[in-house]
């Protein structure tokens, strides 16, 4: 046995092991996949509306939205594959989220860094909503 290869026997420890052990290294998926999560990110702006012009949506149009929702459920496969959701609630399996095109959403958002703000507008029009949160994301994340 070379010098390298010498077996550690520590007393204290419970197993054997080898100084010439190689390990798998697993990549993150931010960075195994960094074109498609940018895809991703680009369609979520396309699809909520957000733009250079518009750099902004509101929680309430998303909520009401069959279209939007289905657009969002459409992107799952692709979110499930190039995104960690191991700590998005509305991955868990035994959690039950109301507003889960939001949740993806700021999900998104949150997971690829976008920094966004966010304020409360009262709605005066909408019998079955009173408030809204508005999501102001900077200029910078729509340069193509």
């Amino acid at each position: 046995m070379s010098s390298k290869e010498e077996l550690n026997t520590d007393p204290q420890s419970n197993y054997i092991s080898s100084d010439v052990v190689k390990k798998k290294i697993i990549k993150k998926k931010d960075v195994k996949f960094p074109t498609q999560r940018n895809d991703v990110l680009k369609r979520v702006f396309e699809i909520i509306g957000a733009s250079q012009t518009k750099p902004y949506f509101k929680s309430h149009e998303i909520d009401s939205s069959t279209i939007i929702d289905e657009q969002i459920n459409k992107l799952d496969d692709d979110i499930r594959s190039y995104f960690n959701i191991s700590s998005w609630s509305v991955y868990k399996s035994n959690n039950v989220v109301t507003k889960r095109s939001i949740s993806i959403i700021r999900s998104i958002l949150r997971d690829m860094n976008v920094k966004y703000t966010t304020s409360i507008q009262k709605l005066i029009n909408d019998p079955n909503c009173k408030f809204t949160t508005i999501y102001t994301i900077p200029n910078e994340y729509f340069s193509s």
